[in-house]
């Protein structure tokens, strides 16, 4: 991944709107417009899936695992915090948080669902 990808990502990762972005890949690598930001944000959307598929091939299996028990403890505290609120404004706020959660884990699920029958298929078994 260039190191461009690799501070949008970042951004993504951190949920920073787009000044922010933008301030934070300039920080990191060089200044781009919004524009190519958009482009690079799209393009790595589109290789999710196969980003993982290949992460997953070269023998991370494990690092992908500790990716879907990381955003399950997440999910799992975050479920705890909202119990502890009182507020409901902020109830909202922490439901949209957990529920922003749903997309990636499931992405992981379905990648890790395509790694296993690609490799039960190849006869492989993931490293």
């Amino acid at each position: 991944m260039k190191p461009i990808e690799s501070a949008v990502l970042d951004t993504i990762i951190m949920r920073l709107n787009e000044t922010n972005s933008l301030e934070y890949i300039q920080d990191k690598v060089k200044k781009i417009s919004a524009r190519r930001y958009y482009e690079i944000k799209a393009k790595l959307k589109e290789d999710t899936k196969s980003r993982l598929y290949e992460i997953a091939k070269g023998g991370f299996a494990q690092q992908h695992m500790e990716r879907i028990d990381q955003l399950q403890i997440c999910q799992r505290l975050m479920w705890e915090h909202y119990q502890k609120i009182s507020d409901d404004w902020k109830k909202i706020l922490a439901l949209e948080k957990i529920a922003s959660l749903q997309p990636y884990l499931s992405a992981y699920y379905e990648a890790s669902k395509k790694i296993l029958e690609n490799d039960s298929k190849a006869g492989n078994s993931i490293s």
